[in-house]
């Protein structure tokens, strides 16, 4: 399917000589106990240094990796009244708010973000994520600029952008990003995937039927993948071969609808 790749959470270093690194430092080798993992670690950290913004936000980065995002967020918030200009704090408030499907408090922050540092790519790609989702192209179009103009080998953005194109059937265009996004992340299944369904709209069917297999190479559970295999060796008058992929896209996702009703329709026809 077409679906946004949004960025990981963000850490921040703490100045050379912060009071927080004195902590850890001490924490180091009298409660080497607590250091099993970064949720215990940052914790203590803001225990002894609570007014460090850069203690409050990976502290945040942890419970948010843990699935923890209403708490993730308070400690985001914190970090932004102790430290008004930590870009990344915004941020990773936006991705918390994103992951809870709080589309337009996710879109505010990373606004924040970016103000306060217009190089920061990530958050230019989740913002036009953002404006993807609201319905607002145009200004997506302009933000997942903004994000590669920064970092132009942002795979993300580059596979972003090339989905928001093929939406608006500029296939070529969308074709360009997806080869993009794959030379700087060759294990992206996803972009193999939808430069396919760009293919098979401009009417290559042979080329896009490589494109299907290089993606299930990657990912062998890619149901959108064994679905649009499946309907390119049917065209190609493969049907046994198809339906064993409608079959693989339904074992890995059961609710796939299109692989449910392709399957569904072969299973009827009568066999020539």
């Amino acid at each position: 399917g077409l679906a946004l790749v949004a960025g990981a959470a963000l850490a921040s270093r703490p100045a050379a000589g912060a009071l927080v690194v004195a902590v850890l430092a001490v924490l180091s080798w009298r409660q080497t106990g607590f250091w099993r993992d970064s949720l215990t670690l940052w914790r203590r950290a803001v225990e002894g240094a609570p007014y460090s913004g850069t203690a409050h936000n990976n502290l945040g980065e942890a419970l948010a990796a843990a699935g923890r995002l209403p708490e993730a967020a308070a400690h985001f918030r914190r970090a932004i009244e102790l430290q008004p200009l930590h870009a990344n704090a915004y941020y990773n408030l936006g991705q918390a708010f994103q992951k809870q499907g709080q589309t337009a408090a996710a879109a505010a922050e990373f606004r924040r973000a970016v103000e306060r540092e217009p190089a920061l790519a990530a958050a230019h790609n989740s913002l036009a994520n953002c404006y993807a989702t609201l319905g607002q192209p145009d200004a997506a179009l302009e933000s997942y600029g903004l994000a590669l103009l920064h970092q132009p080998d942002f795979a993300d953005a580059h596979y972003n952008l090339g989905n928001l194109l093929q939406g608006r059937r500029e296939l070529d265009q969308a074709i360009a990003h997806y080869r993009e996004a794959l030379r700087s992340n060759p294990a992206l299944a996803d972009a193999h995937n939808n430069w396919g369904v760009a293919l098979d709209s401009l009417g290559k069917g042979a080329e896009a039927l490589e494109h299907y297999r290089r993606a299930l190479e990657l990912d062998p559970r890619h149901a959108d993948a064994h679905n649009n295999l499946g309907l390119s060796l049917e065209t190609a008058g493969r049907r046994e071969e198809a339906l064993e992929h409608y079959r693989e896209a339904l074992r890995w996702n059961p609710r796939h609808p299109g692989a449910a009703a392709n399957l569904a329709r072969d299973s009827n026809e009568p066999r020539p």
